[in-house]
């Protein structure tokens, strides 16, 4: 059951804020917090929900919408859990795709304008202490660049160029994480750069 259904919002309201009006139309990051607390496993599935947060902000994935987000019905259990991460994209790679968040952190919804007050509001609506983002952050942000490294390292994705152009995303968005919340990561990935074409103009 996805947080649309779950929060009783219809599916075509699967993002937070209507991009042309910039009314709310559908969850926010809070509510979907709100629904964790009624799982199997409240705390592990709230924490889960914050590291993925920060790896789709890391990867650049602007779409991680409500119905994005699942609960998992095992068997006849009344009570539910985390569903696995799933449809994860580095949407940073085409143009032609908002670069706007589909649930806003902490009151934003354009990355560019994401600093340390808008993840302290975050914490706050997921109702855990800062303390528990910043130690995820610096746990995920040490990891995150060595573990691309290793996928892209190996088949079918060894040499192609594409996987290098996701690396500088991931890069560049973790610089400006470890700057802003004082993580201590130093980056070596090169730029990223949008280019016009896209992922076509990637060869």
């Amino acid at each position: 059951e996805d947080c649309c259904q779950a929060l009783g919002y219809p599916p075509a309201a699967k993002y937070e804020v209507d991009e042309d009006t910039g009314d709310k139309i559908g969850p926010s990051l809070a509510e979907c917090a709100t629904l964790l607390r009624k799982t199997r496993r409240p705390a592990t599935d709230i924490e889960t929900f914050v590291r993925r947060t920060l790896f789709n902000y890391l990867v650049g994935n602007a779409d991680a919408h409500a119905k994005n987000l699942s609960l998992l019905y095992d068997g006849h259990a009344e009570v539910p859990s985390l569903a696995p991460m799933y449809d994860v994209v580095c949407t940073r790679l085409y143009p032609a795709v908002t670069d706007h968040f589909s649930m806003r952190h902490g009151g934003v919804i354009d990355p560019a304008r994401l600093y340390r007050p808008a993840w302290q509001q975050l914490a706050v609506d997921f109702g855990v202490r800062f303390s528990l983002v910043e130690r995820a952050a610096r746990e995920l942000g040490r990891m995150i660049l060595p573990e691309a490294r290793a996928l892209m390292a190996a088949a079918p994705f060894t040499g192609l160029p594409p996987y290098e152009r996701i690396l500088a995303a991931i890069g560049d968005r973790l610089q400006r994480l470890s700057d802003d919340l004082a993580l201590g990561i130093r980056v070596d990935t090169p730029p990223f750069l949008l280019r016009a074409l896209g992922w076509g103009g990637m060869s």
